[in-house]
């Protein structure tokens, strides 16, 4: 088993967002140790009814992946200034996510995760 960092810096009107939270969702299903790093407009897939209607075919519905991820035990991280500068709290994400610095993702990436960024 891996640790592994999906490093997303789209928000919902990418495809990108799509592929990565796919990605994050096939590691975690294969047995990996994984989380997401939401960075600049990524912050938003993290906002509470935010991706509702987020869907780019054939990818699964982008809130679907993300409640996903989060039911599978994944870990989501949404920066803590990318957040305060779109005016967002964390009493505005949804359960699970976790606004923090970048602390987390260092300690994860200096104690050997691999990173995929997108």
């Amino acid at each position: 088993m891996a640790k592994i960092v999906v490093v997303i810096s789209h928000g919902s009107n990418s495809d990108k967002s799509s592929v990565a939270m796919t990605i994050a969702n096939a590691a975690r299903s294969g047995g990996h140790d994984v989380a997401v790093f939401l960075t600049s407009d990524a912050v938003y897939l993290g906002k509470k009814a935010y991706a509702d209607q987020s869907v780019y075919r054939p990818f699964k519905p982008l809130e679907e992946l993300v409640r996903m991820f989060l039911d599978g035990h994944g870990t989501i991280w949404a920066c803590t200034p990318c957040v305060a500068h779109r005016g967002l709290s964390p009493e505005d994400m949804l359960p699970g996510v976790i606004v923090t610095g970048a602390g987390p993702l260092i300690e994860w990436v200096t104690t050997g995760a691999q990173t995929i960024c997108l």
